[in-house]
């Protein structure tokens, strides 16, 4: 299992108090085999440049953490969470307000908790304020869990270790067990009829997926190759709920199915889940999304919460997955807080 880990005193032996010593230095050459990191960063950043940046540490030059702030609102959920996980490392405080925005955003849990791990690594106490609300009150747990540790390091600072590329999590998730005892629901089929025809999508697993629409006269288009678990109206919205967990490789979205003004139907990204779901239960004015060991629940709004217990049994997997459930990170030892664990 690949870890991505904010390590502090006690969780490895002799560790260096390494951004005591850091300056930064603006005048300092970021090529990499010729490329230059500041310029992929503001042009199509890959995850590997903001790797890249993060191994910098505290000396990457100032130019590369405003583009990295930039990043921020990127459309790619994968580029915001490490932007944000990347500004940490680099210790960079103009990212301060823009970090805490980011925790606070409740539509991506994923990104809250390395926005938590950024600020934590900053050591500001201006971050306070927004990590004690995001600590106490933001819809996740795992997320409540990451804030607490960064208050901790904010208010006892350990030395901390600079970025190192295989801590990483290949998985995009962010695990957490409800405990809840499960009962059997209804589970929302992949499939909906809609006026002109349907809407459908297929999971194959690692070996793919699709969603399509199919006008009922022979013409099928496709919307997208997600794999999709559930396809069902929430308010006045249409949604699909898609994801994938495969060898470590852990994703989950939300997407809009809209039609546009000449009758094509189109799949938009809306939200990011923190584990890849087995499916939804359709529930009055909400949505209860099916992950491997916790409900949560959608709303109209587009706002997530914790679905109470008891949680939804997914048929014979659920069950034998039921041993493989992941700890949250509120379950590691306390000089160890802040580990974002991969698929096991």
């Amino acid at each position: 299992m690949l870890l991505l880990a904010w390590h502090v005193a006690g969780a490895q032996a002799a560790l260096p108090p390494i951004e005591t010593a850091a300056v930064r230095d603006d005048t300092r050459p970021t090529t990499r085999e010729g490329k230059d990191l500041v310029a992929a960063l503001h042009g199509a950043p890959t995850e590997g440049d903001l790797f890249d940046l993060a191994s910098l540490g505290p000396s990457a030059p100032s130019a590369a953490g405003d583009a990295a702030i930039a990043l921020l609102d990127s459309p790619r959920p994968d580029i915001r969470a490490i932007a944000a996980a990347s500004l940490g490392y680099v210790r960079y405080p103009p990212a301060q307000q823009a970090l805490q925005r980011v925790l606070a955003d409740p539509a991506d849990a994923y990104a809250s908790a390395f926005a938590a791990l950024a600020l934590g690594r900053l050591g500001d106490r201006a971050a306070l304020p927004a990590l004690r609300r995001a600590a106490s009150g933001y819809w996740y747990p795992p997320v409540r869990d990451y804030a607490a540790a960064a208050i901790n390091q904010i208010e006892h600072p350990a030395p901390l270790t600079p970025f190192h590329r295989q801590e990483w999590a290949l998985g995009r998730t962010l695990p957490y067990d409800s405990r809840c005892a499960l009962t059997d629901r209804p589970m929302v089929l992949p499939e909906l009829s809609i006026d002109g025809g349907r809407l459908y999508g297929i999971d194959k697993g690692e070996f793919g997926g699709g969603l399509y629409f199919d006008d009922g006269q022979g013409h099928v288009s496709q919307l997208g190759d997600m794999n999709v678990q559930a396809i069902t109206r929430l308010g006045t919205d249409i949604i699909a709920i898609s994801g994938l967990s495969h060898l470590g490789w852990v994703n989950g979205a939300v997407y809009k199915l809209e039609r546009g003004q000449h009758g094509d139907w189109h799949a938009t990204y809306w939200r990011r889940l923190p584990w890849a779901p087995y499916g939804a239960v359709a529930e009055p004015g909400q949505l209860r999304i099916v992950l491997p060991a916790a409900d949560i629940l959608l709303a109209t709004d587009g706002s997530f919460s914790m679905a109470p217990c008891p949680g939804t049994r997914h048929g014979e997997w659920r069950d034998r997955v039921g041993s493989l459930r992941p700890a949250s990170p509120s379950l590691f030892p306390k000089s160890n807080p802040l580990l974002l664990a991969g698929e096991p």
